[in-house]
């Protein structure tokens, strides 16, 4: 995917795993990817169409928002994780919203959660790391204010239109209350006053706790082993 975004080309390994990644996350049957890789003449062409490509990264520049947006994917991952168990490793979070209406950042969170769980959970497969460094579940969700009313997981439509928006972040370990990782609130259109934000942040946390447990479902069942560097 990262190459894709960065208009570079594949190998015939790459689309080996590309196909294997779309056909086992459920995208679509084998027949399905065969009929979209002869309309689109090859598979690689047919996901850039998707994905489009990231101009900003294969120019070797980046605005302002997308560097913020990284920053905040990358402050509530680590929250998330005891660095001294990681060790001197870097993981890469490619965060890639293939369908979204408002909230991608958000959603790049709670995903991004779970390819990181993914990764150290094969870091240990191949004992690489003795144990997980993932303490807590970590996820995200927009609030926002409409018409004087709160609202959870803002679409684009409302999104634009609010008079108050907001992103949480929240971790949650186990046997513990959750915590804030960030509160990211803007008075758009009318300031907001304590118990709005107050009612803001107690909404949010009723949307986290249905994510971080679909996240606790997903993550049950470990991931299957893969061989060390792919």
């Amino acid at each position: 995917i990262r190459k894709l975004r960065m208009n570079k080309p594949l190998t015939a390994t790459d689309l080996s795993e590309l196909e294997r990644i779309l056909a086992e996350s459920g995208i679509g049957k084998t027949e399905d990817l065969e009929r979209a890789k002869a309309d689109s003449q090859g598979l690689g062409i047919f996901v850039r169409s998707l994905v489009g490509l990231d101009r900003e990264a294969a120019k070797g520049k980046q605005s302002g928002r997308t560097v913020e947006i990284q920053r905040l994917i990358g402050r509530s991952l680590r929250a998330a994780c005891d660095m001294s168990v990681l060790g001197e490793r870097q993981i890469v979070v490619d965060c890639d919203v293939l369908q979204a209406d408002g909230g991608t950042r958000t959603a790049s969170i709670c995903g991004g959660y779970l390819a990181l769980h993914d990764a150290v959970t094969r870091l240990i497969q191949n004992g690489a790391l003795k144990q997980n460094p993932l303490h807590s579940l970590c996820a995200a969700i927009s609030v926002g204010v409409i018409g004087g009313v709160p609202v959870l997981d803002l679409p684009y439509v409302e999104d634009s239109a609010a008079e108050v928006d907001m992103n949480v972040v929240m971790l949650r370990k186990p046997g513990e209350p959750p915590r804030f990782v960030e509160v990211q609130g803007t008075a758009e259109g009318m300031a907001f006053t304590r118990d709005e934000l107050d009612s803001l942040l107690g909404l949010a946390e009723a949307g986290l706790s249905t994510i971080m447990g679909l996240q606790e479902a997903m993550i049950a069942e470990p991931p299957a082993p893969r061989v060390l560097g792919r």
